[in-house]
């Protein structure tokens, strides 16, 4: 730290003593360095050298000390719920580096930095992990309470497995409570005349053609035109000759009757009609 201090002292005294309007200060330089690498890396101190002038833009050669702005971490496992991760790099460690720096503008104007060809002594490995410590989603490797961790998700799979082992015996039951009611399903058929077990196929094949049949005798349309036929037209002709002269109202009677036979004929139909369709179903 001491370094870093004099070092800091020593641009001071090379940007604001010994420069002119033209030089940046130390505060502008760690700003837009600090800027331009987007906080990974931090300027600890600088020495700039002047290498060529044009006007306000200079151009610099530089040396100091900087550190990256994060702690960064690599993974080293993937487990089903965690991540493992390694601390890779101490963000207070100092990097040695030399770069080339290009100024545009003055005090009064203020200056635009940019640092290029920047080399370093060491490169940061890994990548920042935004709360790390608190999500529990990682475990740092020999940090804080990584046994407890470790031990905590050795206990969560005993846990889980022993589970797993619960629902495969479940699994065996299941499969042979299916096969007992496999077998009582293809008793429930029972058997045709022909003394073979029948299958639900075959039933239902044999109830379809059965509520086919019931609707072609039965259906609400073809019991009225049997109706009309056999009974209505009948009654509305001998009516007709009986009377001779008639009124509309002389038929009322005939018609009542006709629609009392129809509604209760429907309802029947509809109890007859729902009781072959559940079969079907079942």
């Amino acid at each position: 730290m001491k370094g870093k201090f004099l070092c800091g002292l020593l641009v001071s005294l090379l940007i604001s003593g010994c420069g002119d309007d033209n030089t940046p200060t130390e505060k502008v330089l760690k700003e837009q360095f600090s800027n331009q690498f987007h906080g990974r890396l931090i300027l600890d101190s600088i020495d700039i050298k002047e290498t060529s002038v044009d006007g306000n833009k200079r151009t610099y050669a530089a040396d100091g000390l900087l550190s990256t702005g994060y702690d960064l971490y690599t993974p080293v496992a993937s487990l089903t719920d965690y991540i493992v991760v390694q601390k890779s790099w101490d963000k207070g460690k100092d990097i040695k580096f030399s770069a080339t720096l290009n100024s545009l503008g003055n005090k009064d104007t203020g200056w635009k930095t940019i640092f290029s060809s920047l080399q370093m002594s060491e490169t940061p490995k890994g990548n920042p992990i935004p709360n790390v410590e608190t999500d529990g989603k990682y475990i740092i490797m020999d940090g804080a309470g990584f046994d407890d961790k470790i031990n905590a998700i050795k206990d969560e799979y005993a846990r889980k497995k022993s589970k797993l082992n619960e629902l495969n015996n479940d699994i065996a039951k299941v499969k042979t409570n299916i096969l007992v009611i496999n077998k009582e399903i293809d008793e429930y058929w029972g058997k045709g005349e022909d003394g073979k077990t029948q299958s639900r196929y075959f039933v239902q094949r044999d109830l379809n053609k059965e509520l086919e049949l019931f609707n072609k005798e039965n259906a609400p349309y073809y019991f009225e035109k049997k109706y009309n036929a056999e009974v209505f037209d009948p009654a509305m002709k001998a009516r007709r000759e009986k009377l001779k002269n008639y009124r509309l109202s002389d038929f009322d009677d005939i018609r009542a009757e006709k629609r009392a036979v129809l509604e209760k004929h429907k309802e029947e139909y509809s109890v007859k009609y729902n009781e072959i369709n559940e079969k079907i179903k079942a």
